[in-house]
């Protein structure tokens, strides 16, 4: 068995490890890191070490919301809806451009 990098108290963008909680299915050591935003988080250490992870998705949840208050409402949006797969005859999904 390999040794584990001791990551305890190392900070990773948003995360700081805690503790190291196993393996993951991959046999990638498993670490509980806990967010600036509080929560808690299990992730293997090459996503903390790599870069891959930094954050509990605190941070995407943030980005998408300011996202979605920036962009243009009403008829100046570009693409107004998606079209299901059952609306089109080759039952193909396709983004509709007003």
């Amino acid at each position: 068995m390999s040794r584990v990098l001791d990551l305890t108290g190392q900070r990773f963008g948003w995360l700081t490890a805690i503790r190291h909680v196993g393996n993951d299915s991959a046999h990638r050591a498993l670490w509980e890191c806990r967010c600036g935003c509080g929560a808690l988080a299990m992730v293997n250490s090459n996503a903390l070490v790599q870069g891959m992870t930094r954050s509990c998705g605190c941070r995407q949840r943030l980005w998408a919301k300011q996202y979605m208050a920036m962009r243009p409402k009403g008829d100046s949006e570009m693409f107004d809806f998606l079209r299901t797969a059952e609306e089109l005859p080759d039952y193909q999904t396709a983004w509709v451009q007003e």
